[in-house]
């Protein structure tokens, strides 16, 4: 385990920060959001105690693990949380693969590309990784368009350890 401290990311318009157990209510907001459920799938996450196990079980657990984690990203105005962004690290995988979920209300402003550009500069240049990997849906043009426009390219199709279908992998390596 590591006990890294987890910097506090910040761009023009965000603040991309470590979740704590507090983002609970917006955590299950996410999680059960449609464009969520269909093109991640669903977590279960019903209650506001779940989505607060949840949270410290994968992306606090992951934090004191890996040194990264999923982050919440709020608007720096207001500190109002509008998604999330950051790196997962799975065990089957030696390098980490960026994610990100928004609110409805907030896609297609520029927030996605925003925290995720920051978020790579900061893996491959802060974090010193060589290479960052995107999974995603077949099925999420958006998302796929966000991953292209950062500059990752398409690597492979993978069917993951739990999955029945194939899932996109593109990459980015420095």
């Amino acid at each position: 385990m590591t006990d890294m401290k987890i910097e506090t990311l910040e761009t023009k318009r965000l603040r991309i920060r470590p979740a704590t157990l507090d983002d609970a209510a917006f955590a299950l907001s996410i999680y059960n959001d449609a464009a969520f459920l269909e093109f991640v799938g669903d977590k279960k996450l019903r209650t506001v105690e779940a989505a607060r196990d949840y949270l410290d079980e994968n992306f606090i657990r992951s934090y004191r693990t890996h040194g990264v984690g999923l982050m919440i990203v709020e608007l720096k105005e207001s500190g109002e949380p509008i998604g999330f962004c950051g790196l997962v690290k799975r065990a089957y995988y030696e390098e980490p693969d960026i994610g990100f979920a928004y609110l409805p209300d907030y896609t297609s402003k520029g927030y996605g590309y925003e925290a995720a550009r920051a978020t790579l500069d900061h893996a491959m240049g802060s974090l010193g990784y060589k290479r960052i990997q995107a999974l995603v849906s077949p099925a999420n043009v958006r998302s796929i368009g966000l991953i292209k426009k950062l500059g990752l390219h398409y690597d492979r199709d993978e069917v993951l350890p739990g999955q029945e279908t194939a899932t996109k992998i593109f990459a980015i390596t420095v």
